[in-house]
Order: C-alpha cells, then sequence, then structure tokens
C-alpha cells in the first residue's frame, strides 16, 4: 500500500512538473498573466516578466454580489522568494469566497515537483542492481553469472563482489524435493 501511494505521489508529481515546465516555456513567450492553465476551482498563472509561477485554488460560492465587497489577504509564508497567502472576498449579504495562493520562482517549482521522481528513478535503479547482483545476475546488464563470477562475458563489468545467489537462476530448475 505504502509503495502505491509513492508511486501515486510520483505520478502526480510528474504532471505538476510537466505542467510547470509548459507554463514556463508559455511565460517567456507572453506578457503578464495572459497565460494560463484554469479549471473550474484551480488555477496556474506565470508572469513572463518576474519569472514566477502563481498556484491558486478557490472554493466557496463562485459569484458574490453587492456594493460592499470586502476584500482580505494573510500572508502564510512570505521566504526565500515563496509566498502563500490566504485571500478572502466576503459581502454583507453573502458568504465569502477563499483563496489559497502559491506564488514561487519557475525554477523553485521544477525543482520541487522533479526532486521526488529523480529521487525514485535514483532508489529503483540501485535496487534493481543490487537485486541482480543477490541473484547471480550482473548488475549492469542483467546476464547470469554462474560460470564467470569474476567478470561478466556479455558487458565486461566487473561485480563489486562475489555473487552468492540465493534462488536458483531462471534456466536451472531447483532440485526435487525428497520423497518420503
Amino acid at each position: 500500500m505504502k509503495r502505491r501511494l509513492l508511486n501515486l505521489a510520483t505520478a502526480v508529481s510528474l504532471a505538476l512538473l510537466a505542467l510547470t515546465l509548459v507554463q514556463w516555456a508559455r511565460s517567456h513567450i507572453g506578457k503578464g498573466f495572459n497565460n494560463s492553465l484554469v479549471g473550474q476551482h484551480w488555477g496556474l498563472y506565470s508572469n513572463g516578466a518576474a519569472g514566477r509561477l502563481f498556484f491558486g485554488g478557490t472554493w466557496g460560492p463562485m459569484q458574490i454580489s453587492g456594493t460592499q465587497l470586502v476584500v482580505s489577504t494573510r500572508n502564510i509564508i512570505n521566504t526565500a522568494g515563496i509566498e502563500l497567502m490566504l485571500l478572502r472576498i466576503t459581502s454583507p449579504t453573502m458568504p465569502g469566497v477563499n483563496q489559497l495562493s502559491l506564488s514561487l520562482h519557475a525554477w523553485q517549482a521544477a525543482l520541487l515537483f522533479g526532486l521526488l521522481p529523480a529521487v525514485q528513478l535514483y532508489r529503483h535503479r540501485h535496487r534493481s542492481a543490487a537485486e541482480r547482483l543477490r541473484r547471480g545476475l550482473c548488475p549492469k546488464c542483467g546476464y547470469d553469472l554462474c560460470a564467470t563470477p569474476d567478470r561478466c562475458p556479455e558487458c565486461g563489468a566487473v561485480p563489486s563482489r562475489s555473487p552468492t545467489p540465493t534462488s536458483p537462476p531462471a534456466h536451472q530448475k531447483p532440485p526435487p524435493l525428497a520423497q518420503r
């Protein structure tokens, strides 16, 4: 279950990285906030002049009318070029619309969203090589090293330690069980 959640988080992070890179590229084409990817209650806006991306989400009634609109803002985080702000628009006759906005430089967003996939890729490659070596296979290409444990005849790689397979190679059958 934990691995599935991590894989889901990695997929979401990759999707956000792709959106960020697309928006970053679009921000250099246009001027101001005219470049946006917007859903019904969320948005990704870019400001090409400042090189910043704005992620925002809105909840509450979408239609607010009235002559006395009150706008209140509260900065939750404002450090190292990252701003997290809560915006509330209210009217005396209707409940308010809340908007949570995250503003950061495009390179910060790309770094943030690319970190988890990069770590997962590194762990997968390291885990795969260790698993191959444990099974008596070449850690580089997966060739069976039972006959030549010192060097792989396929790719020439030298294993870091002598392979001690815990399970028989795929081409060998396990010995039959003793009969009673």
